[in-house]
């Protein structure tokens, strides 16, 4: 949200998107086109006309253990695999990648 807050601030005009697998409440300049981000058709659908992609997706594990890495892994691994991927299937000239330093236990 603090990204989507400066992207208008910063260029009122430009058209921001927001993918995400919820409808939020987000600013009436805002398109919200809804995706799962573990599915590279929904990816590559919801990424078509977009130049510029800020990946914020993630997840820390607060709970080591076998059951969750499985799930951190998808979330931090896989799904940055499907939005490169979409991201080159859609001709996106620019990727922005955030990430966390915890984001995986190796």
């Amino acid at each position: 949200r603090h990204v989507v807050k400066a992207l208008i601030a910063e260029s009122p005009d430009t058209t921001v998107v927001v993918i995400d697998c919820v409808t939020a409440p987000f600013a009436p300049t805002v398109e919200l086109r809804i995706a799962d981000c573990c599915s590279l058709s929904e990816l590559s659908r919801a990424l078509a006309g977009v130049a510029c992609v800020i990946q914020c997706t993630g997840l820390v594990d607060t709970r080591s253990g076998p059951f969750h890495e499985p799930i951190i892994r998808r979330a931090n691994v896989e799904v940055i695999e499907h939005i490169i991927d979409a991201c080159l299937s859609e001709g996106v000239q620019r990727l922005v990648a955030l990430s966390s330093a915890s984001a995986l236990s190796d």
